[in-house]
């Protein structure tokens, strides 16, 4: 302490010690105190207890850096590993996806031809007896001796004999001979393609928008892929039952019907999908929580919510 002229004593003066800039933050580092972005800001070499610092150009709060020891040659195998299975799991997951909208969508379309199935089965049983009856009755009154011909009760028979158009007609026509009841797949099918989305959304968070739907485009390939399997099988059969003949009439329809409804609802949740997340974490979790996944909202440019 000194004293001045007046009598008065003068604050003790300090030394001011720069602090010495080290290198700049290239990473998303969220401001403990008010979630400021501090991707750019200079790191400095704090004099005092020689630390590597951050300090928050916003509320001046500083960020302590660690200094890691260098790791040896096993990280970089391990990380290699990593990224492998990573591999292998985005591969599996992306076949999975469109397996399961494929065997929704195959559901959908044999399910939907239970109903006209039963219409041809009940009216090529009806038709059947009146043959029989036929057959027995020219049998009863033909003179002895005498070989007739006898009408068929082949299942061919019957349907080469059927005009296809006229007899839907007859039944109501096609709205009535469709089973409706298969459209409840489509609710699972539906739920399940956008969660699905939604979690691509999140592991492709390097991408924009068009390139997610460009993915998504990608799954349905192997959707599509996968439903010429029984695509084929349903048309190369030659076998005319009415099970089949049924489900060549309608299967091919809801099944192409049901892959757009669950290609809409994957694409719905590639596009909204991170929104969806950022609206979960702020409702779900307490501000503190959401630094660590900050990255939801810089993957889009957007500003994470306060931790306050």
């Amino acid at each position: 302490m000194t004293e001045t002229p007046s009598g008065s004593r003068a604050a003790p003066a300090t030394t001011a010690v720069a602090h010495h800039r080290v290198s700049s933050l290239t990473g998303d580092r969220l401001c403990i105190r008010c979630a400021y972005n501090l991707v750019g800001q200079p790191i400095l070499r704090e004099p005092h207890y020689d630390m590597l610092i951050v300090r928050c150009p916003e509320c001046a709060t500083v960020a302590s850096v660690q200094e890691y020891p260098l790791l040896g040659p096993w990280a970089g195998r391990w990380a290699a590993v990593a990224a492998g299975l990573w591999l292998l799991f985005l591969m599996a997951f992306w076949i999975g996806t469109g397996a399961m909208i494929f065997g929704f969508s195959v559901g959908v379309g044999e399910w939907s031809a239970d109903k006209l199935s039963q219409v041809f089965y009940h009216d090529y049983a009806a038709w059947e007896q009146t043959q029989r009856a036929t057959v027995a009755l020219n049998t009863a009154t033909r003179p002895v001796g005498v070989l007739a011909a006898q009408p068929s009760t082949a299942y061919q028979v019957w349907w080469e004999g059927l005009d296809l158009q006229p007899f839907i007609n007859s039944k109501g026509g096609w709205l009535t001979l469709i089973d409706w009841e298969a459209l409840l797949l489509w609710i699972p099918l539906g739920l399940l393609s956008f969660v699905c989305g939604c979690v691509w959304a999140v592991m492709l968070l390097a991408n924009k928008t068009r390139a997610r739907l460009l993915w998504g485009v990608c799954i349905m390939a192997v959707a599509v892929a996968f439903s010429i399997i029984p695509l084929v099988d349903w048309l190369a059969d030659g076998s005319n039952s009415y099970g089949n003949i049924s489900r060549q009439i309608l299967g091919p329809i809801f099944m192409g019907l049901s892959l757009a409804f669950g290609g809409m609802c994957l694409l719905i949740g590639l596009v909204v999908g991170r929104t969806a997340i950022r609206w979960l974490l702020v409702l779900l979790l307490p501000p503190r929580l959401r630094s660590p996944l900050a990255m939801f909202w810089l993957a889009d440019g957007l500003q994470p919510p306060s931790t306050t």
